[in-house]
């Protein structure tokens, strides 16, 4: 049984030189086809395109496995989740069943099924109890989360501090700021602002919790009776609780950003949003299921956002409005040849620490997201996080979201784009 921890990365703030982006009508419109080729099955699913399964093989179980794929790619939990689970139960191919594992965990944290995550997940030889301390999510057991909307549409607004977004969230009926972070897994509290409001402590864990910068910390678990943000309102909502210095920006011992809590993806999801960064406002929206054929985004451990190379390569980022700057991932250099590529080195500042780290640099390229081309100039290598089964390009960091008139993100119908006026 692996060791869960937490996927809440803390954002990446500060380091010494900054990646710089344009962003631009792209005005070509042939529309490039992919054609990168793939060695084998495996490789074409880690790249997450199961689509491309009956070019590779006939096996029934690698099939069934790319379906269900195919499903979570596009919103389909309850049916990725059964294939899943049938190939976790039936098949005997080890790959097949370990990696079946791997996406089943995701799928059933992302739909709250924190009982049957335990039944799936539990090491049988040992008592259910003890088990439900080990492992994080099952102390959510038992605790009836509910959520409504109180009316179809709602406006907020936010702030920019130190190139990342912070917004207004109510607990209990208390108003707190909270970084909104499209790359942390689950809503994350402060232990001060927890003790202010009487939050009861359920589960303990001692390395809960890893920074983007790869220090740990312990957490607690814990839920809210009322949490209100615009117009979503949940009741008996599952949270965690950490260290209030792990919500705080440093340098040396100076505290240069702080706030009370992170707002994750597990309430962005539920949203239709159109954040306008010129007005700073926030536009909230029920989220309504469209015949929306043309999804470009989907989730798995975070969002996953299609890119294109000018080449028409098809490329995956995750967005992380936590973070400040995009990255690439080393994973990108087996796809495209970049001939300038230089090294460096500088120190990252993050949520309660820092430290210096060896990079790669890009000093110029581009992607294409929709109609529109991200330019960058002297983007940066990131270490790709773990937990993952899906191999990614890279992220897109919060500079993107800040450089464009307006970015729309709705998790139900798979849509991520960005306005430039």
């Amino acid at each position: 049984m692996r060791k869960f921890i937490l996927i809440i990365f803390l954002p990446i703030l500060f380091s010494c030189t900054s990646t710089d982006i344009n962003l631009t009508k792209y005005e070509n419109k042939s529309n490039k086809l992919d054609t990168l080729k793939y060695n084998n099955f495996w490789t074409a699913m880690l790249c997450g395109f199961p689509e491309l399964a009956t070019e590779y093989t006939k096996d029934k179980d690698k099939l069934e496995f790319s379906s269900a794929l195919s499903d979570l790619k596009n919103g389909n939990f309850e049916n990725a989740e059964t294939k899943y689970i049938n190939l976790l139960n039936n098949s005997n191919n080890d790959t097949i069943t370990y990696n079946s594992k791997i996406i089943l965990e995701q799928i059933l944290i992302y739909q709250s099924k924190w009982e049957k995550y335990f039944n799936e997940f539990k090491i049988k030889n040992n008592p259910d109890s003890l088990e439900k301390i080990r492992l994080l999510y099952p102390s959510f057991i038992g605790i009836d989360e509910t959520k409504n909307y109180e009316k179809e549409f709602d406006t907020i607004h936010f702030k920019i501090k130190k190139g990342l977004i912070t917004v207004s969230l109510k607990i209990n009926n208390k108003e707190y700021e909270f970084l909104f972070d499209t790359g942390a897994q689950f809503t994350l509290l402060s232990d001060k602002i927890a003790d202010e409001l009487n939050l009861k402590r359920i589960n303990y864990h001692s390395v809960g919790l890893t920074s983007s910068i790869n220090t740990q910390s312990d957490i607690y678990t814990s839920y809210c009776e009322m949490l209100n943000f615009g117009n979503l309102t949940y009741h008996n909502k599952p949270c965690v609780i950490s260290n209030s210095s792990n919500l705080k920006f440093k340098f040396l011992f100076y505290t240069f950003l702080s706030f009370d809590g992170i707002l994750a993806w597990d309430i962005i999801k539920n949203l239709d949003i159109t954040i306008d960064i010129k007005e700073k406002m926030m536009y909230l929206k029920k989220p309504k299921a469209l015949q929306y054929h043309n999804r470009n985004m989907f989730w798995l451990n975070h969002p996953l956002v299609k890119l294109k190379y000018k080449n028409g390569f098809d490329l995956l980022f995750n967005f992380d409005s936590g973070a400040m700057n995009s990255e690439f991932y080393d994973f990108l250099l087996a796809k495209i040849k970049i001939d300038d590529l230089f090294n460096d080195s500088e120190r990252i500042y993050g949520v309660g620490s820092s430290l210096k780290r060896e990079q790669k640099v890009i000093p110029k390229i581009s992607f294409l997201l929709n109609d529109n081309s991200l330019n960058f100039t002297n983007l940066k290598s990131g270490v790709e996080r773990v937990n993952n089964f899906l191999k990614l390009d890279g992220m897109i960091g919060c500079d993107v979201l800040l450089k464009s008139s307006k970015l729309h993100i709705d998790a139900q119908n798979g849509i991520f784009d960005i306005i430039i006026d």
